[in-house]
């Protein structure tokens, strides 16, 4: 257990304008360093809030895709967070708070407090990003996506965009310490928006995986 208070609903802590300022120059850093690349970027929605579902290759993903949001939608981004993350170091643990964590626990009971959490702050206006295969992929390749975050997506009525990550695998793998990192060219590809009110809330997770597999706008 947590030593931790895991409160969801003091989750995500509110932000200093010292860990806005340290997102910021964070998101810079990663969008140079490693060259990221962006396409699709007229696929975002602008004028309107949405979960945003991407493939999951390193520690730094999420600032990978929110690095072409406005500033705007970048102070309403939150993401979730696992419960064990709640022990990490000081320099962690800002971290979460920069992007607004909400922690969850994946293998108890109290997982159902933060997805109830989560449909509300979607339905205050927040955008989520998650990263539908649970975990880092240990191999390179796209792993079967888990149903939650069409269910959350459904339920809140927000439409889904899907986000292909390419090259974040090789600059960082699993495999490796965060000590490690490689200078190489990390390229995000926004997707076509998928509206929930075209599917069955059970095909939303299989559609948006399939569009990040073939990865065309």
């Amino acid at each position: 257990m947590s030593k931790v208070d895991f409160d969801v609903s003091r989750y995500p802590e509110k932000r200093r304008w010292y860990h806005l300022l340290a997102l910021d120059l964070f998101l810079q850093f990663v969008r140079k360093f490693w060259h990221v690349q962006a396409s699709g970027v007229e696929n975002i929605p602008r004028d309107r809030n949405f979960v945003m579902c991407c493939n999951h290759q390193s520690s730094i993903d999420l600032y990978y895709v929110i690095g072409h949001l406005n500033k705007k939608q970048q102070k309403e981004v939150f993401t979730f967070l696992k419960r064990e993350a709640l022990d990490f170091s000081f320099i962690h643990r800002f971290g979460h708070r920069a992007v607004q964590c909400v922690p969850l626990d994946r293998s108890g009971p109290g997982c159902v407090g933060s997805l109830l959490r989560a449909r509300k702050l979607l339905e205050e206006g927040k955008i989520l990003v998650v990263f539908p295969e649970g975990t880092r992929t240990k191999d390179g390749k796209i792993h079967e996506f888990l149903d939650g975050a069409g269910h959350l997506a459904f339920t809140a009525q927000k439409d889904i965009l899907p986000v292909r990550i390419e090259g974040a695998f090789q600059a960082w793998p699993h495999y490796k310490n965060a000590s490690f990192y490689a200078k190489r060219e990390v390229r995000v590809i926004y997707l076509p928006l998928i509206s929930v009110s075209e599917y069955k809330v059970n095909e939303l997770m299989s559609v948006a995986r399939s569009r990040i597999m073939e990865g065309h706008q």
